[in-house]
């Protein structure tokens, strides 16, 4: 892998949590998506345990 593809990827890693944490992506996340897109444990997860997981990640 190249810089710049390390780059682009990094990039594109911290806008989606940064998605999570401010733009709303975690109330969008709640429910079955947040298994589907995070971890298989987090589908019970309300909106703030998910922003609490994406701080921590």
């Amino acid at each position: 892998m190249g810089t710049g593809e390390f780059v682009a990827l990094y990039g594109l890693n911290s806008l989606f949590w940064k998605w999570i944490i401010s733009w709303g992506g975690a109330r969008w996340l709640e429910g079955w998506k947040a298994m589907v897109f995070l971890e298989w444990f987090a589908w019970p997860w309300n909106v703030e345990q998910i922003r609490l997981y994406a701080v921590v990640m």
